[in-house]
């Protein structure tokens, strides 16, 4: 007999004695704390929808977070979006649900097309910056990936809103869309230590 099986099967059995269990849950956690009350914070256009109340309690955290970090790394209190934060569903648009001043906006004029499929930050809004986002499309992600994706998408937006701050201005997308990434993780890495209200 060849030494070759031998030696395999020695090597197999040293193997399978070298493993070990590894005792977890077989689904993670879903980032969303039950414990809390929701936000309430103001969204135009809101629907009774459990992903507007995604969207509401990551902004609310993403305020918290920004106006804790912001004076620590830019020397300078963070404002707040002063024109707001708008949910729409493109298939389902009543104008009745969002301010008069709509129509006169530069950031929501076209808002159905603007926004269809899409979340954007828009620095020069009439009442000042604003985030806009599809609600079916975050319905969509979150359905695919996760509840947790809606509020990457927020954290990302917000990422430009402080690049709005702090005058970080590139024509180079790939600058501007990785550097709100990045921001957008410094949020997420927040709440890993379980320092957010709404998501850990």
């Amino acid at each position: 007999m060849s030494r070759i099986p031998l030696l395999l099967t020695a090597s197999l059995l040293g193997l399978t004695a070298c493993t070990t269990v590894v005792v977890g849950a077989p689904n993670p956690a879903n980032g969303i704390r039950q414990d809390v009350a929701d936000s309430d914070l103001e969204i135009f256009g809101a629907g009774d929808g459990d992903v507007d109340q995604l969207v509401r309690n990551a902004l609310a955290d993403l305020n918290t977070f920004w106006t804790e970090q912001f004076p620590e790394v830019y020397g300078t209190d963070f404002v707040p979006l002063e024109g707001g934060y708008y949910s729409v569903d493109p298939d389902d648009f009543n104008p009745d649900d969002y301010p008069d001043a709509i129509d006169d906006d530069r950031c929501l004029e076209d808002l159905v097309d603007s926004v269809s499929g899409n979340a954007y930050y828009c620095l020069a809004g009439n009442d000042g910056d604003l985030i806009a986002y599809d609600r079916t499309l975050l319905e969509q992600l979150k359905n695919d990936y996760g509840p947790f994706l809606p509020a990457m998408v927020m954290a990302h937006e917000f990422g430009h809103a402080v690049q709005g701050r702090v005058g970080v201005d590139s024509d180079k997308t790939i600058v501007s869309e990785t550097q709100a990434d990045c921001l957008a993780g410094a949020w997420t890495g927040y709440v890993a230590t379980d320092a957010a209200e709404h998501f850990n």
